[in-house]
């Protein structure tokens, strides 16, 4: 005897198929029929859009649905709130439906190995940073003020790059679209609208400030989209890519439209909530199991069990590491590795407080807002590895732990 499916919101209504006391030699698909709350029969209902595994380039093909994500009311259940509650919300909220344009989005953060040799051949061709970066775990690399060329670190050529500012990432993904189609056409960062000049130099224009009339030229870059080089995702795009499910069967998603998003409280790719102060245990967790879970998927060093926090100092979990290399956890459906925890990823936007107000956030280019946003968490607090977990720094400003993720238009 098969035992009723069950589903989170849905009643069993039996199967398209009458099921046989015994099952046929020849293949044959049973599925599932559901019923909503006013009787109405659905099919096994999986979600619209699609992925496309990875290229031989490393990246995978996000088709969001043609209509847009609808945002849906905060559930205070799944959205892990103690404090500055604005910063674990995510953007798909109620009131707002966000399209997306088909995308390409790298499986990895871009690792030390490819930022060295983008850079190095970058200081060669006039371009100009402002942080040479390090790889994370790794800080005795030589100073900006030099020009040299970055070491070949064999250890850690596939740990993520970080210690970056927003513009030296910009001009990094330009330098990249040179390097590898021998042209700058295709470079997606512009100095504005109006001004069609290639972002090379991280350092013009940053003795104004984005509020005077000297708007920093890096910082307030146009982003043309219509270009096919390498660019940050935008903050739709990124959050998009970190929460789609191909279906709710590991019962930690939620419907937006036609589509199931990973809930608030959980990391990317896991199927469980992310332990935290203030989270009521689901029924036969435990704080080790949902510890175990998170190591599953992300690369962290702090979790909490009930009580307090485990971590430096003292670091008395051996199993969890404070950062490595890359696609060492589980990848989730998308088949993206460490988009919750390693580093912290920038994205294109400036941030605001509450995105669904601002009806500007989703443009191209943005002059205001409270710098630049970057998301999925780093190793030192385990809340910001929530999926709908938001921070920024000032695009000039070299936060710790921050690194990034490349992204293609279609």
């Amino acid at each position: 005897m098969i035992e009723e499916p069950t589903k989170e919101g849905y009643e069993f209504d039996g199967w398209n198929y009458p099921l046989p006391i015994t099952f046929p030699s020849e293949d044959k698909t049973y599925t599932a029929k559901w019923k909503t709350s006013d009787n109405k029969t659905l099919e096994n209902f999986s979600s619209a859009g699609s992925v496309k595994p990875v290229n031989s380039e490393g990246f995978v093909e996000i088709i969001p649905p043609k209509k847009g994500i609808p945002g849906l009311p905060i559930d205070p259940i799944t959205n892990p709130v103690v404090e500055n509650k604005d910063h674990y919300k995510g953007i798909f909220l109620e009131g707002k439906t966000i399209k997306i344009e088909p995308y390409l989005i790298a499986e990895t953060e871009v690792t030390y190995g490819l930022w060295r040799k983008v850079y190095n051949w970058a200081i060669n061709h006039g371009y100009k940073f402002q942080s040479p970066g390090h790889p994370t775990g790794y800080y005795q690399l030589p100073s900006i003020a030099n020009r040299t060329p970055l070491p070949e670190l064999k250890k850690y050529e596939n740990y993520p790059i970080e210690d970056l500012t927003w513009v030296d990432c910009i001009v990094w993904c330009n330098a990249y679209t040179e390097m590898k189609t021998n042209s700058d056409e295709q470079c997606v960062y512009r100095m504005s609208r109006t001004n069609n000049a290639v972002i090379k130099d991280a350092f013009k224009g940053t003795e104004a400030t984005q509020a005077g009339p000297g708007v920093l030229e890096a910082a307030g870059a146009y982003c043309d989209m219509s270009k096919k080089g390498y660019r940050l995702p935008t903050e739709a795009e990124w959050e998009y890519a970190a929460r789609w499910q191909k279906d709710n069967s590991n019962n930690n998603a939620v419907r937006h439209g036609n589509v199931w998003l990973t809930k608030l409280n959980s990391a990317s790719g896991a199927d469980k909530p992310i332990g935290y102060k203030g989270l009521n245990l689901p029924s036969g967790e435990t704080w080790i199991s949902l510890k175990d879970e998170l190591n599953r998927v992300a690369v962290c060093r702090d979790w909490y069990d009930g009580k307090g926090w485990y971590g430096p100092p003292g670091f008395r979990d051996q199993e969890t590491k404070i950062n490595n290399a890359v696609k060492t956890k589980a990848p989730n459906d998308c088949g993206l590795y460490d988009m919750s925890g390693n580093v912290s990823e920038w994205v294109f936007e400036m941030y605001y407080y509450d995105p669904k107000k601002e009806k500007d956030y989703f443009l191209k280019k943005s002059n205001a807002g409270h710098g630049r946003n970057y998301r999925g968490g780093d190793e030192t607090h385990v809340r910001s590895l929530t999926v709908g977990s938001r921070s920024y720094n000032e695009s000039c400003d070299i936060p710790v732990s921050v690194g990034f993720r490349l992204c293609k238009s279609r």
